[in-house]
Parts: C-alpha cells; sequence; structure tokens
C-alpha cells in the first residue's frame, strides 16, 4: 500500500514487491498514489479487519451467551442459519430470537430450549463455512481453527486466555 512521489516508485518497487505477500506469483504491493494515499488505504483495510473482528466476536457472544454452546459445538454450524444460501450467513426472522432469548428464560424453559438448539446442529464449521463467501478473511479462518484448539489436557483454548491487558510474572 505504497503512496508517495510517483518519481521515488521505481527506486523502490522491486524491494516492496520482493517482500510482499503474493497471490498467483503477483505481488500484493502497487503504488497507490501521492498524499497520503497509502494511509488512506491501510486506514480502510484496518476498517475492513475490525469489521471482521466485530462480526466474530458478536458471532462468538450469540453462540456462546445466547446459544449456550460450548467451543466444541461452536464449531459446528447451526443449520437453520446456514438454510438456502450455505456460503452466507443469514438470519431468518424467527431463529434470531431464539439465540438471544434464553437468557431472560426460566430454567425449565432453557432447557427445552438446549434441546431445540443442539437438534440444528450439523457437522459444518460455521467460521469455515463464512471463510468460503463474501466473508473470507484470515481472521475468520483462524477463529475456526482456535476454536477447535485443544491443549495437552484435551481442554479448549479459549476459556483459558485471559480478557485482560498485562503480563504475568
Amino acid at each position: 500500500m505504497p503512496g508517495g512521489s510517483a518519481e521515488a516508485w521505481p527506486y523502490i518497487k522491486d524491494i516492496f514487491q520482493a517482500i510482499a505477500a503474493k497471490v498467483d506469483n503477483e505481488p500484493c504491493c502497487d503504488w497507490v498514489g501521492e498524499n497520503g494515499a497509502g494511509h488512506f488505504v491501510k486506514m480502510v483495510h484496518n476498517g475492513i479487519e475490525y469489521g471482521d473482528m466485530q462480526l466474530i466476536a458478536e458471532a462468538y457472544s450469540l453462540l456462546k451467551d445466547g446459544a449456550d454452546l460450548t467451543h466444541d459445538e461452536m464449531a459446528e454450524s447451526l443449520s437453520v442459519l446456514f438454510a438456502n444460501r450455505p456460503k452466507l450467513l443469514t438470519f431468518r426472522y424467527n431463529s434470531l430470537p431464539k439465540l438471544i432469548v434464553p437468557k431472560r428464560i426460566s430454567a425449565k424453559n432453557k432447557e427445552v430450549y438446549n434441546i431445540q438448539a443442539k437438534t440444528l446442529l450439523w457437522t459444518t464449521d460455521v467460521f469455515a463455512e463464512w471463510n468460503k463467501g463474501a466473508l473470507d478473511s484470515y481472521l475468520i479462518e483462524i477463529t475456526s481453527h482456535i476454536l477447535k484448539f485443544k491443549d495437552e489436557n484435551k481442554q479448549t483454548l479459549l476459556p483459558n486466555i485471559r480478557d485482560a491487558a498485562g503480563q504475568v510474572c
């Protein structure tokens, strides 16, 4: 995403393109314009990444807190969300409220809900499916792997990560 002087680009082009990521053997790097154009492109790129991270966080929250799924269950998809459109996430009007209601209902109703939710599970990895369509993203791809990862004690990784900044000494 280099920007700046058009006259300078030929002098640094080979260096930048040699170290850039490649797709089909072509470098993912080219001059984008003068006067901060590179910064603007990077800002748009970061905005897309933050959107991906928000999508991942909200999907995780819905599946964990709303549907009360374990990490193993999250690594599978809710087939109702993919009916007729397997490559794009589609919420049906009647299915979304079911995902967010259990925190607000009685234990008896929650038990019934959990039985219903578990019957909707198929063996397709929800984040892997998202990564095949319009939501194709490295962050979504690795989320799929992180949800499945188990430590040496066969425990999922995510619950063991502290939600706090700082180092443990």
